[in-house]
Order: structure tokens, then sequence, then C-alpha cells
């Protein structure tokens, strides 16, 4: 089995995900490739047919929620798994070529670091439109290009654009973090895996039977950690179940759990087992949770 060789992310150079490959350095070997792309379905697409790939994609934040298109897509591809998860601080700040917020007349970003911002925008620029990019790395590229345009990125992307920092930590809500998926076709050797994610599809839908799923996991004393529903296929008032939790796939209480649910009719997809890091700065740190 080759060792992963590249790497796949949002781009283009200067995003907040780029930041968390500060916690994959035991995965890949030094100066690895990147490869930036958007938007983030083209990350999927790219690991699902480079076997040598890893790839970072950004799941939860804790002011927004779940990314809603990546849980569609963690669905949509089967021959990825979940390897890796990263944990970190994200901080937004305003960024332009010059310093003067009365010469900004657009505000760029990507529409989750906006959403982060909207009072500080509001109070301090009511008067400028808010751009959605597909990145907030494009929005400082864009900014760079134009004096009229502040983009809403990291300190990062300043530096990499040529960009002046005209207000640090303008989020709404203090510190966020964001959770990212290191996805891979394969299993790698040297994880030791501590939370698991799983795809639970209802063969039908009847009173209860989300009750009966959870108590499962809480009778073999399984945190969940994480429970968020999605349309099934665009069917109206049917959905599907992305869940976390601490334990790994081949434990036993996991496996006997994971057998239960599926007597019930509930078609049970294993997404990864894997493990946890944080990112804090120029630090990394292992998480453990069992």
């Amino acid at each position: 089995m080759s060792p992963p060789k590249e790497v796949a992310l949002l781009g283009p150079e200067g995003t907040h995900t780029e930041r968390a490959l500060e916690a994959l350095t035991d995965l890949l070997p030094r100066g690895a490739p990147r490869r930036y792309l958007f938007p983030v379905a083209e990350v999927f697409e790219y690991v699902s047919t480079h076997p040598e790939a890893l790839g970072v994609v950004p799941v939860e934040d804790s002011v927004e929620g779940e990314v809603p298109f990546v849980l569609d897509l963690l669905r949509r591809y089967h021959g990825l798994r979940v390897l890796r998860e990263i944990r970190m601080p994200v901080v937004h700040h305003l960024l332009a070529r010059h310093g003067e917020l009365g010469k900004i007349r657009v505000v760029a970003s990507h529409h989750q670091a906006l959403s982060h911002c909207r009072r500080y925008l509001r109070e301090n620029l009511p008067h400028a439109e808010l751009r959605e990019m597909p990145s907030t790395a494009a929005a400082a590229e864009l900014a760079a290009s134009d004096p009229s345009v502040a983009a809403v990125a990291g300190e990062r992307a300043a530096k990499i654009y040529g960009l002046k920092i005209v207000r640090r930590n303008i989020h709404d809500q203090g510190l966020s973090f964001t959770r990212f998926f290191v996805l891979g076709q394969r299993p790698l050797p040297g994880i030791r895996p501590v939370k698991t994610s799983v795809l639970l599809e209802l063969a039908e839908d009847r009173p209860g039977i989300l009750q009966e799923i959870l108590r499962e996991f809480s009778s073999r004393g399984i945190n969940l950690t994480r429970i968020e529903s999605r349309p099934d296929r665009g069917v109206l008032g049917e959905y599907v179940f992305f869940v976390d939790f601490e334990g790994r796939e081949g434990e036993r209480r996991v496996e006997e759990a994971l057998r239960a649910i599926e007597e019930k009719r509930v078609h049970v997809r294993l997404l990864g087992s894997y493990d946890v890091r944080e990112v804090k700065g120029e630090r990394v740190k292992r998480v453990s949770l069992l």
C-alpha cells in the first residue's frame, strides 16, 4: 500500500483549510504537492480518482453548524473514507489594499465567513455590497486586484496577496472553531481511531425509530458527538442521518450497536473511524477521547 503523496483542498492558496494542513505532517511527505480546487465538490472528485491523494474539507463550524453540501458529498462518494478529524480556531480579519473604510464598496468572502461577521459589517460598512465567493482566499485575491473591494479572510491570505489588515477579529461571536475531515480511499497505518462516523438510511419511517436507534448507542455507553439529518434524495419528509460517536470500528460495543440498528431495517454505512487533531497556532495537539 503506497502512502499518500499529495493533498487536495479548497483554493486558491491562503484559505483557512490550508492552515489545517499543519495537522497532516505525519501523513504526508515533506513538500507534498497541494492541489487547490474549487468548489469543494472538486476535492471529492479528485480524491476519488487519485488513490494516493488525501482531501481536506470543512464539515462543521461552531457558529453556523454543519456544512450541508459536504454531508451530501460524503453520501455520494462511496469510495471515500474519513481518516482524520481536524479542529481549528478560525479568525476573520478585514483585508484591503488600503486602510480607509470609506473607500470600500464591496466586502467579499465565503458565505460562512460573511455570516460570522454580519454585525460588524452592518455597523461599520452599512453601504457595502456583501459578495459571496468560493473561498476566503478567492475573496482576498479579488481584493488585491480592486481597491474598492475588501475581503474577510485570515492573516495568511493578507500576506500572500499583499493586503493590509484593516481591522482584526471582526467576527461577531468571539473565536469560532471549524471541524475538517481528511478523506482518502483507504485506511492509513499508524492512525489510532477514537471516533467513528456513520450514515443511517431508514428503509421505512415509523414513530419512535430515531429514539430506538439512539437507545442502541446509549445503552452501551457510546457517546454521540453529533447527529445531523439531511433530506433523502429530495423526497419531502424523508431523511437520512449522519452520526458521529466516540468509539472505533471493530470495537465490540460499537459492532453490537450497529448490528442492532441494522436489525431495525436501517442501512448502516460506515464513513470512517479516525483520530482527532487540533491546530492551535503553530502547535498541533493529539486529542484523546477514550
